[in-house]
């Protein structure tokens, strides 16, 4: 029986926290096998047509990725795009199987779980002006989905899984030499609509006894500068995978600590 099995859950933001953050410290042996089975993107509907919606529903359907790990520790992921999917009783399975005497699953929902819906365009997911925000049907089912995400991970938390809910990163918001701001930016800049879903998405969270994970303190620690060429307001910053990974998988071994239990030792220098 393995000590501990540490699981994400999500987008490419929680792949680079378990590639980027986890494994080194962990100790995990798994150079390339990240992203090695992310097989979607060398299809035609997505390097011909840019279909994000075909993109975020293929990508579900790729293998779950293990590491094995110093001091017996396994550590794993799978691709989340949406709230709630059919494949989500896939992972709920290969939790409850674990022979980990210790399970920690971190789940994150991000922005690809809007491309489902009717008259999405991919560009909304990098500029968009201040202030907006999808119509209220999609936050509708955002919010119904995510209630029954939520619901799916109290029942795995009943059943021994220590089960948190990570916020996705947010980035500084680029504003011009006088403090002013633009009238366009990055959805994931302080204060744009990726950040309200983070406190809709907390809320409901703790409201379900959801422990969360708020990853802010450590983004917005990073340098935002104007995109050399681009309209003011676009950030020369890649806002989803743009951070210090170390230092944001010791935020999250910390908050795992607190709400588990468990010291996650590091096999590296922190």
């Amino acid at each position: 029986m393995r000590s501990l099995h540490v699981h994400f859950s999500g987008f490419s933001e929680s792949r680079a926290l378990a590639e980027f953050g986890a494994a080194p410290a962990l100790g995990c042996g798994c150079a390339g096998c990240w992203q090695a089975g992310d097989f979607c993107k060398g299809d035609s509907r997505w390097r011909s047509q840019r279909n994000a919606s075909f993109l975020a529903t293929c990508r579900e359907t790729t293998a779950l990725v293990e590491a094995r790990c110093a001091s017996d520790v396994l550590l794993s992921y799978r691709w989340k795009s949406f709230a709630h999917s059919p494949l989500d009783a896939d992972v709920d399975t290969y939790l409850r199987a674990s022979n980990a005497s210790r399970v920690v699953a971190i789940y994150a929902v991000g922005p690809h779980h809007f491309t489902a819906e009717p008259g999405h365009e991919r560009k909304w997911e990098f500029v968009v002006s201040n202030g907006w925000m999808p119509p209220q049907p999609w936050i509708d089912t955002w919010t119904r989905e995510l209630l029954q995400l939520f619901a799916r991970l109290a029942a795995l938390r009943d059943a021994g899984i220590c089960v948190l809910f990570k916020t996705n990163h947010i980035g500084r918001r680029l504003r011009g030499a006088h403090g002013e701001s633009y009238h366009i930016g990055h959805p994931s800049a302080q204060g744009g609509w990726h950040d309200h879903l983070n406190s809709f998405a907390s809320s409901l969270a703790a409201a379900n006894g959801i422990p969360v994970i708020d990853v802010k303190p450590i983004t917005l620690r990073a340098n935002v500068t104007q995109k050399e060429g681009a309209k003011a307001g676009i950030a020369a910053h890649d806002y989803y995978h743009g951070y210090d990974f170390p230092a944001l998988w010791r935020l999250t071994a910390a908050r795992v600590r607190r709400e588990c239990g468990l010291v996650l030792r590091s096999t590296a220098p922190l």
